[in-house]
C-alpha cells in the first residue's frame, strides 16, 4: 500500500514508522513547509491518505482528498 501522510508531527512520524515496518511505502508527506504540494496529482500517487493536521486545516484537506478520488475513479 502506498500512503500519503498529511501532517508530519508526532503522529505523522509514528504512522510513517509503522507503515514502513509493515512493508508499506510512503508516497507523499505533507507538512507546513510543503503544503502547496497537497494537490490532486500528488494525492493520486497514493492508495490512501492519512490526515493528522489541525482541525482548522483538516476539513479542506479531506475535501481535496475526496475531490481527487472523484476525479480519478
Amino acid at each position: 500500500m502506498k500512503a500519503a501522510i498529511i501532517g508530519y508531527g508526532k503522529m505523522g512520524h509514528e504512522i510513517e514508522k509503522i507503515l514502513l515496518e509493515r512493508g508499506h511505502s510512503v508516497a507523499l508527506v505533507i507538512d507546513t513547509d510543503n503544503a502547496a504540494d497537497l494537490n490532486a496529482a500528488n494525492l493520486a500517487q497514493a492508495d490512501v491518505a492519512l490526515e493528522f493536521t489541525m482541525p482548522t486545516t483538516a476539513y479542506g484537506n479531506i475535501r481535496m482528498g475526496a475531490a481527487t478520488y472523484n476525479n480519478y475513479n
